[in-house]
């Protein structure tokens, strides 16, 4: 019989963000926004992208990573904050 009901398509967890701006994911860090730093945030895992909600506000939106002990981060959105 066919499955009827909804489907998700991802997992959360509840995570503690560095004050350093990473969350830790399947061996992999993903940075995340310095509002976030020191709190407790929700990863939500999908297929294909890691997605960080400390108060489902979105703080950081990643490719996942498959790979093992990688730093995943946006560089403009490091330099968006630094003026030329």
């Amino acid at each position: 019989m066919p499955y009827l009901g909804r489907f998700a398509g991802f997992v959360e967890k509840s995570v503690r963000a560095t004050t350093t701006c990473l969350i830790m994911h399947d061996r992999n860090k993903y940075r995340i926004d310095a509002r976030a730093a020191g709190r407790a945030v929700l990863v939500r895992a999908q297929v294909d992208r890691i997605v960080v909600l400390p108060d489902r506000e979105t703080v950081a939106d990643h490719p996942r990573s498959f790979k093992r002990d990688q730093v995943v981060y946006d560089p403009l959105a490091l330099s968006a904050g630094v003026d030329a």
